[in-house]
């Protein structure tokens, strides 16, 4: 969904384009190659997407929240409606059984039940900054076994862990000191939460270009909530993903500022980077390995 302004009898005003859910087939290298295959109508306003382990169910989040399945090409409509599109985050379980969406105004996250398409459970989130610079949560990540959700609230400097078997979430909260946290993700045995923070808030593109923004990774457990690790990165990383891995020897996947990708071990040594061109850093969704 994009609004776009245009000019009608010699007056401009605001025209609403509809949202649409693509699928495309992506064969070969030559994006020029690839073809719009499906195409289907969304009544309604999306930012994000979480889509199950299987892929036959996702839930989109904007100023709607809507539940798509992909085999079957139905939409529906949850029912919460937001006042603002941007930054309201979307997760769903691997099993896809509940989805989690963010309210980044009222500071909480709804859970939905799939199946009916009903929010079940809101947990609210504590603010400790009533006037925060940004809006927040801007990124969320359940655990694999669909219990514990962990949220960065960029405008607060914490986190949150919320667990999905308890009536509220009961929420918690770890600080983390003047950083900004961005992006969060969870090891592969679901026992610690990676969290990705900026030492400052970007202002302007040119301090990402020239790797003025530091970041680093806190490592926190997540029974006890204790930071057991702090990685500090020698560039503008966004995000902190972990690569699967069957051995014990956990290695991370390190999108960067303007097109780096790099990759290190759960240490902090960066063990080889790769420039894919210039770009503003964005989540780095790792489908295979």
């Amino acid at each position: 969904h994009y609004e776009k302004t245009v000019v009608e009898n010699g007056l401009k005003k605001i025209k609403e384009f509809p949202a649409s859910i693509d699928r495309w087939s992506m064969v070969g290298n030559d994006p020029k190659k690839w073809e719009l295959t499906k195409s289907i109508a969304v009544a309604g306003d999306i930012h994000w997407i979480s889509t199950s382990a299987d892929k036959t169910v996702a839930v989109l989040a904007g100023k709607d929240t809507l539940i798509f399945r992909p085999d079957k090409g139905t939409v529906g409509n949850v029912g919460l409606k937001q006042a603002y599109s941007l930054h309201y985050m979307a997760e769903i379980s691997p099993d896809g059984k509940h989805a989690y969406v963010s309210n980044t105004q009222e500071r909480v996250i709804h859970m939905v039940d799939v199946a009916t398409q009903k929010v079940v459970d809101t947990w609210k989130l504590t603010v400790l900054n009533p006037n925060p610079p940004n809006l927040w949560p801007v990124e969320m990540r359940i655990t694999q076994d669909d219990k514990i959700l962990v949220t960065a609230d960029f405008g607060d400097h914490k986190v949150s862990f919320c667990d999905r078997t308890k009536k509220g979430g009961a929420c918690k909260f770890v600080k983390t000191g003047t950083d900004w946290p961005h992006g969060v993700a969870w090891t592969n045995d679901g026992q610690r939460a990676l969290i990705l923070s900026f030492e400052k808030m970007p202002v302007i593109a040119q301090e990402w270009k020239n790797a003025k923004i530091k970041s680093s990774t806190l490592i926190i457990d997540r029974n006890t909530h204790k930071v057991v690790a702090t990685l500090k990165w020698p560039l503008s990383v966004s995000h902190a993903q972990p690569i699967p891995t069957k051995t014990k020897q956990e290695e991370l996947l390190l999108p960067s500022s303007f097109g780096t990708i790099a990759r290190s071990r759960m240490n902090g040594t960066i063990t080889g980077q790769l420039v894919v061109g210039e770009g503003y850093p964005m989540p780095a969704m790792l489908v295979s390995f």
